[in-house]
């Protein structure tokens, strides 16, 4: 049994040809995911892009997963196809978290918290930036000590990066 949360940008950071292949990572990389590390539920932050994608990945594929949503109507300044693919991946939620009940500073880097806290590893869609929501949970699940996949948008690679990894790779720098 295996907890797997996603971690992503939004549309605007990915560029639109490599939409279909992040789709086409997420998907691989869930399957092998399923058939070697027994995943059986997802946790997802329900943000624009990568979020919304991997709960519509896992409903396509019928595995439960979580929402973790900031705060009731966050959604509302969405719109078109936003506000509908949330409430689609929303609607199909196993179990929603709600890490507040209104907005406040701070609250998308406790949502990240709470979704590493309840995961055994993660899948990170990443642009290479160092700073931004997709690197704070980068970085919170190695304090953790949980692998994840990381879906590397430069090089259009995936590579598991582990605790273990990680400390051999700065004891060699």
């Amino acid at each position: 049994m295996s907890n797997v949360m996603v971690t992503g940008h939004r549309p605007q950071r990915i560029p639109g040809e490599l939409t279909t292949w992040v789709i086409g990572e997420m998907e691989r990389v869930v399957d092998k995911l399923v058939d070697s590390h027994g995943m059986d539920f997802g946790i997802t932050g329900m943000q624009r892009g990568v979020d919304l994608w991997f709960g519509e990945l896992l409903i396509e594929r019928d595995i439960p997963f979580a929402a973790y949503i900031p705060w009731p109507e966050w959604d509302a300044k969405w719109w078109g196809q936003y506000r509908r693919a949330h409430k689609f991946v929303a609607d199909h939620a196993e179990v929603t978290h709600y890490v507040s009940q209104t907005y406040y500073q701070g609250v998308y880097w406790r949502r990240n918290q709470m979704m590493v806290d309840a995961c055994d590893m993660g899948i990170a869609v990443w642009d290479g930036s160092p700073n931004g929501g997709t690197y704070d949970a980068m970085i919170k699940l190695e304090r953790a000590r949980k692998p994840y996949v990381c879906i590397d948008l430069r090089s259009k690679s995936s590579l598991l990066r582990t605790a273990k990894e990680r400390e051999e790779v700065g004891a060699s720098a």
